[in-house]
């Protein structure tokens, strides 16, 4: 079953094209999964709806979401340190270039879609107490419920309808947690009261979802997901073969029967899928390019992801009088609508980085 070979890909800390394009379906799927999810349980409409039948699969997508996110900061980890001179600063500053140019047009596009929804249905917007600007600023620091045991929900929640939010700020600090640790470790740093101090704070922050039960045990998810960077490539890919219809078989099974999506047992499951799809989709030697639409489509999710409740949500609480799966169908349309351009301008074309230049190079005159 193990494989030891020295032209392994992954030594070279490079993904093949293949493995690249199936780590785009499974966001898509993870993408869809969130946003069809919370159509069904809006509308009440399928077995989905809840979790009489089947575990939300709206959970599914954000486990998904967290098990992707820990395999690719592996990844990058480890590429971009390869020379072990990759400062913890540089890996901030790109998760705030990457992350950010996207995350804060998100926030504004919630207070504009909550705007519109109180101007047009005040009486059912249920979000006041969170549609402030102490909660915007909080959200922008990703500090939404945060904290030892979320204690920092007490203060500050999730933006507006943005009900979504919690999971960014969660895997924003096991960014920085993973992040930390690695590279300390990787290239000997001394270690520093400063350093201390911060590693303090970060850990602090990202407590509460460490090794709790359900939806906090999502710090698990993403240590899983980053073990699965770096042991995918020793199942033998015809091992791999037997592998993945069995995981997927087996966690359908486990869902009908247990109905739970956060649980260790589930997560488990969930990580052998992904380790043999990488496998049998993204092995051999075959040298095709990671595939555009659909790496287009997959970096257009984190948009999707961010303004689809809010979305729905509006168009749930206007009184128009249309038959339920056509207003689920609207919702499903809209968000796609709204969220691929705005992804095409702020993180495809890096809007904000551009605006930020500019404003700089006027300041400097």
């Amino acid at each position: 079953m193990v494989k030891t070979k020295s032209n392994d890909y992954r030594l070279n800390n490079k993904l093949k094209g293949r493995e690249q394009t199936t780590l785009d379906v499974f966001r898509i799927l993870a993408a869809i999964f969130v946003m069809v999810g919370h159509g069904f349980s809006f509308f009440q409409i399928s077995i989905l709806k809840d979790e009489k039948s089947f575990p939300y699969i709206q959970n599914i997508g954000v486990v998904v979401f967290f098990l992707v996110s820990g395999f690719l900061t592996a990844f990058s980890l480890s590429r971009k340190n390869e020379s072990h001179n990759y400062s913890f600063k540089e890996f901030i500053l790109n998760k705030i270039n990457r992350i950010y140019r996207e995350y804060l047009p998100g926030l504004v596009l919630i207070a504009i879609i909550d705007a519109i929804s109180i101007i047009f249905n005040k009486d059912k917007y249920a979000y006041y107490n969170a549609f402030n600007l102490k909660e915007f600023i909080g959200n922008a620091f990703m500090l939404q419920n945060m904290g030892p045991n979320g204690i920092l929900g007490k203060y500050i929640t999730c933006f507006g309808s943005g009900r979504p939010l919690w999971t960014l700020s969660v895997e924003w600090w096991f960014y920085m947690l993973f992040g930390v640790l690695y590279l300390y470790i990787a290239n000997k740093e001394k270690v520093s009261f400063l350093k201390l101090v911060m590693f303090a704070i970060i850990v602090c922050m990202s407590s509460g979802y460490l090794v709790s039960g359900g939806e906090h045990s999502l710090g698990f998810v993403f240590a899983l997901g980053v073990l699965a960077y770096y042991c995918y490539r020793l199942i033998r890919r015809e091992i791999a073969y037997i592998i993945l219809p069995i995981s997927i078989a087996l966690y359908i099974a486990y869902g009908i029967v247990y109905k739970e999506a956060y649980t260790v047992y589930s997560y488990i499951i969930l990580w052998f899928i992904i380790c043999s799809a990488l496998r049998v989709f993204g092995g051999g030697q075959d040298t095709t390019k990671r595939n555009v639409i659909l790496a287009f489509i997959s970096k257009s999710t984190f948009m999707l992801y961010l303004i689809h409740y809010s979305i729905m949500d509006m168009i749930c609480s206007l009184d128009v009088q249309w038959n339920t799966y056509v207003r689920f169908f609207f919702c499903i349309l809209i968000s796609l609508i709204v969220s691929i351009p705005a992804y095409y301008v702020f993180g495809e074309k890096k809007i904000m980085g551009k605006i930020y230049v500019f404003v700089k190079k006027r300041l400097a005159k």
